[in-house]
């Protein structure tokens, strides 16, 4: 997965890449409730959002460039291959209550949570109404 953010205040762009395990017993469930519950077979898995941090993300780059300069900064780092600590934002009052995550936590390292993770309900097959191209 690779995540691109463009800030026209300072003019840089930031790139970030991420890779998922295909071991990562959520993703694993969330492809295949995706395969066998929905007419379509691909996943949209959006960054920074629940299934995202779910999955186990692990940032392998982060590459910062200015557009007027140069490289800013760069941090390649394959070494740790450690998920990302899950941001408990992404989880409503409920789920912070179940997963048993005091309300003003933050971030919580990933390997304590994992095991507890479920997939959210998700409305698959659901009418987009009509589209059009301009």
């Amino acid at each position: 997965m690779i995540i691109i953010k463009h800030d026209l205040e300072d003019s840089h762009i930031h790139l970030e890449v991420y890779i998922i395990k295909s071991d990562n017993v959520y993703f694993t469930n969330y492809i295949k409730n995706q395969a066998e519950n929905s007419s379509s077979r691909t996943c949209n898995l959006l960054p920074y959002s629940y299934d995202f941090y779910a999955s186990g993300p692990i940032k392998v780059i982060s590459v910062t460039y200015d557009m007027h300069a140069a490289l800013v900064s760069e941090e390649i780092d394959l070494s740790q291959c450690m998920a990302l600590d899950f941001d408990t934002s992404v989880l409503t009052r409920a789920e912070k209550s179940n997963y048993e995550i005091y309300e003003a936590t933050r971030f919580v390292p990933y390997d304590e949570i994992k095991d507890r993770l479920i997939l959210r309900k998700k409305s698959l097959n659901k009418s987009r109404g009509t589209t059009t191209r301009l």
